[in-house]
């Protein structure tokens, strides 16, 4: 049963059609937000319902003075669906942060520097990729993928952090990297015109604790070799192809 459960969390949602309505965790991302929780009333284990979401359907969703619904009686793959596309409607002028059309911000001189962890449990790493795509396909009309993509990388740039959980290090994947200097990387991209073609990151724990790593700008892919610390930054289609998928549940653009 374990293992089912597994595998239905990392095939990622969706409806009762067998379209997806969203992305999937990576592999190596914990299954935080699937723990369940003791019920001392019951004394029984039982789901346990993160309130950081929670609160949002049972305030935004359902209008109610509340801090989580009570509970998931009744709620299905297609709820879930029905309360992300009533969420899209009803705030897409306040919430929504997946605008791709950012030429305004392009014209001013304005730079992205976006990191997203490989094994975050909280927000799948695959809907960074999905924005960064989205902008550059919706930016840059008529390129090739090549062409786009270094045009992108002119003021938008995504690194991929390997083995990083959601906004840290983690201490399941010890000698992975952390970024710790991402203000200094911006002010000199910005000040003085040095392009981030990697992000400095530092290990934080484990036995290569306070080594210096590489990570590579999105859509290059890290590749190790030897006994090297610094992987190679290489393009590779079966990888970025791993994280582009579409969102059939819905019949709108999902960006």
């Amino acid at each position: 049963m374990a293992i089912a459960v597994a595998m239905k969390i990392l095939d990622g949602l969706h409806d009762n059609q067998g379209r997806r309505v969203y992305f999937a965790p990576t592999p190596s991302a914990q299954f935080t937000e699937a723990q369940t929780g003791w019920n001392a009333t019951s004394n029984q284990w039982g789901s346990s319902i993160l309130s950081l979401g929670g609160v949002f359907v049972e305030v935004e969703i359902n209008m109610l003075n509340g801090s989580n619904i009570p509970n998931l009686n009744g709620v299905t793959y297609d709820t879930l669906k029905d309360w992300i596309y009533e969420g899209m409607q009803r705030f897409q002028g306040v919430l929504e942060t997946t605008w791709p059309d950012i030429t305004p911000y392009k014209q001013g001189g304005g730079k992205v520097l976006m990191f997203h962890g490989e094994s975050d449990w909280g927000i799948p790493t695959a809907s960074s990729v999905r924005y960064w795509e989205s902008v550059r396909q919706i930016m840059n009309p008529g390129m090739s993928y090549n062409e786009s993509a270094a045009a992108q990388n002119e003021f938008f740039r995504l690194f991929l952090v390997p083995g990083a959980t959601h906004c840290a290090s983690n201490s399941a994947e010890p000698n992975g990297p952390f970024p710790q200097t991402n203000l200094a990387v911006m002010i000199d991209w910005v000040e003085h015109g040095i392009l981030p073609e990697t992000l400095n990151g530092t290990i934080r724990q484990g036995p290569a604790k306070g080594q210096k790593q590489q990570i590579c700008a999105w859509p290059l892919r890290p590749v190790w070799s030897g006994n090297t610390s610094n992987p190679e930054c290489l393009f590779d289609q079966q990888s970025v192809d791993y994280w582009n998928y579409d969102l059939d549940a819905f019949n709108v653009p999902i960006y």
